[in-house]
């Protein structure tokens, strides 16, 4: 039985297939906690720290967060599965493998990862390279979900 699933959410309809898998695979049973990640570019480059303070950089990145997850979040609360959101912050690949392995060292470590084979945004051309990254890992069991239709 699983504890805990790490599922990529980055606004996509594939990704919100995705949560709708991994919502299917854990139901009935005990439930397993959801944990939804969303990896938001740092704008950390000599240009942007120029014409923004640190503090709107983060600001946009919570509004870019939190419209990627809006409609994920819809769908978590109609569930009766504990979640948790978390915005990271950097390369989506590493991002989702930093977590995966933070929380490695933990009582509750991460299981699984579900995600889609391809996303929206400014990282929908490396997505796929995202969820190959995460599967060459190795870390744990990676499901991907591919698109439909």
């Amino acid at each position: 039985m699983l504890n805990k699933v790490l599922v990529a959410l980055d606004g996509s309809k594939n990704s919100i297939e995705a949560l709708h898998w991994a919502i299917k695979m854990i139901s009935g049973g005990d439930k397993a906690e959801i944990v939804a990640v969303n990896a938001q570019p740092s704008f950390q480059t000599v240009h942007s720290k120029r014409l923004f303070s640190l503090e709107d950089i983060r600001e946009y990145q919570e509004l870019l967060f939190e419209e990627s997850v809006a409609e994920g979040k819809k769908i978590l609360d109609a569930q009766d599965i504990p979640y948790t959101l978390e915005l990271l912050v950097g390369d989506p690949k590493q991002c989702i493998v930093d977590r995966i392995r933070e929380s490695q060292e933990t009582d509750s470590p991460i299981e699984m990862v579900v995600m889609g084979s391809r996303g929206v945004g400014p990282i929908r051309a490396v997505l796929g390279g995202v969820s190959y990254g995460v599967i060459q890992a190795g870390i744990c069991p990676v499901t991907i979900i591919p698109q439909q239709g």
